[in-house]
């Protein structure tokens, strides 16, 4: 028996714990604030349930709450209980048992909701997937349909936000038509012809959107190549990756724009002679994204500060082409507990963002083969 190497392998773990109790502490607190505010939501649900509800959805919804108030306590207790010094090795492990309990009465909730028809309200989901309609029991569905040709020409008009000359104007209506009537594919292809005065630029820009939707055959793809139009009309490669960048964050999330401009800063693509002046062509080039509609903004376009957002095609899209090159691994915001297997990773991989995640540590052994690897973006 290796004493030596055990005694190391002990003396790790009883680090592993002591070191990042508060880190546990922190996302165990997260969780149960989640569990804490569906809790209340069941209850309401079950004041105002129908008399029709069934006796067996109601004693799981009761199970569930019991099983809920069992946890809280439990773990009010260990706040009374914990203490200093080799205490904190017990109680690092009681924390990530309770977390794992809270996170699986989270998953549970989806399956012990009440159905409430409370007159005059109606729950509408917007979603491009059938199939979730389906999954969530809709009980009706309702297909947007596109736009026509003459309100994509309208909208193309409207965020083009200037008048066309008379032999420019065909070829425009040409290339409103070949964004199919999606309104997100429209807004972003105007906002990247806004500057475009030349009949040669125009007749380039049909001619790839003609021949990108020739090479791709299903309609997901087809929407993709629409929307992937304005970011292969840049020229400027770092412009490009600050648009990729963005898409290492969570879905739906506020993007701190100091925050990405740091990161960009970091990995050397943006340049500059004083730390201002990279945070100054940092913030331009998130303005040139919002423009172009490639970014969503929540402030002014000239206040420095704020954040910026991405849609959700916009974001999938920039997944879809980091997948390819250079090869990226993105889970963010995906409540991993701990580091995904690395051994089946691409071994050209060269970013990982594991962002917003409750992963307590990475370990000191995580290394993807891939010589060119920069973890830039890690969990938070």
């Amino acid at each position: 028996m290796d004493l030596p190497g055990k005694a190391i392998e002990i003396a790790s773990s009883i680090a592993n714990y002591t070191l990042n109790f508060e880190e546990k502490k922190q996302a165990l607190k997260r969780k149960l604030e989640q569990l804490e505010s569906m809790e209340i939501d069941v209850i309401k649900e079950l004041e105002n349930a129908e008399s029709r509800t069934s006796k067996k959805r109601k004693n799981e919804v009761a199970i569930w709450l019991n099983n809920v108030g069992r946890v809280k306590n439990d773990i009010e207790t260990m706040k009374q209980e914990a203490g200093p010094g080799l205490q904190r090795i017990l109680f690092g492990k009681l924390v990530e048992e309770k977390t794992e309990e809270v996170r699986e009465l989270i998953d549970q909730r989806e399956k012990v909701g009440i159905v409430v028809r409370m007159k005059g309200c109606n729950l509408i989901l917007t979603t491009h997937s059938l199939d979730v309609c389906r999954g969530m029991g809709c009980q009706k569905t309702i297909k947007v349909v596109s736009l026509s040709k003459f309100e994509a020409w309208q909208l193309f008009q409207d965020k083009l936000e200037r008048p066309l000359s008379p032999d420019l104007m065909e070829i425009a209506k040409s290339i409103a038509r070949e964004c199919a009537g999606l309104p997100l594919g429209i807004i972003i292809i105007a906002a990247s012809m806004r500057g475009a005065d030349d009949i040669c630029e125009w007749r380039n820009a049909l001619r790839e959107l003609q021949e990108s939707q020739a090479r791709e055959g299903d309609t997901e793809n087809e929407v993709f190549q629409v929307l992937k139009f304005s970011y292969n009309r840049s020229t400027n490669s770092a412009l490009q990756q600050c648009f990729l960048y963005n898409g290492l964050y969570p879905e739906d999330h506020n993007i701190d724009r100091e925050e990405v401009i740091e990161y960009l800063i970091d990995e050397g693509i943006i340049k500059g002679e004083s730390r201002q002046a990279k945070f100054d062509e940092g913030h331009t080039m998130l303005n040139t994204l919002v423009k172009v509609c490639l970014l969503e903004s929540n402030s002014h376009v000239n206040c420095s500060n704020g954040y910026v957002r991405m849609h959700d095609l916009l974001r999938d899209m920039a997944i879809q082409i980091m997948e390819v090159d250079p090869q990226v691994f993105v889970k963010a915001g995906k409540e991993l507990v701990e580091m995904p297997e690395w051994r089946n990773w691409p071994k050209d991989l060269v970013r990982i963002s594991l962002m917003y995640n409750d992963i307590p540590v990475i370990s000191s052994g995580f290394s993807p083969t891939s010589q060119t690897f920069n973890p830039v973006v890690v969990s938070q």
